[in-house]
């Protein structure tokens, strides 16, 4: 969105801010990936166990979860 917003210029601002806009939300948000990255890793060290690619049941795809649905043996319906 702010790529968009600054790519359309309405309010007048001189391209030279909106690139630095640019760069900063870019920089911002590979902060933010490294902060998650080093969060995942504390975790892996202190569980043992791997969050990168872990899925939640809501991620799933429906053949997935209906599986681990038979494999529970519930007789309850799966949620939405």
């Amino acid at each position: 969105m702010i790529f968009i917003r600054h790519l359309e210029n309405q309010g007048g601002v001189a391209g030279n801010h909106s690139a630095h806009v640019l760069l900063m939300a870019q920089a911002i948000e590979r902060a933010g990936d490294h902060a998650k990255n080093v969060a995942e890793e504390v975790c892996h060290l202190l569980s043992g166990h791997t969050m990168r690619h872990l899925l939640r049941s809501y991620d799933k795809p429906d053949e997935e979860r209906y599986l681990e649905h038979l494999r529970r043996g519930t007789r309850t319906p799966l949620k939405q």
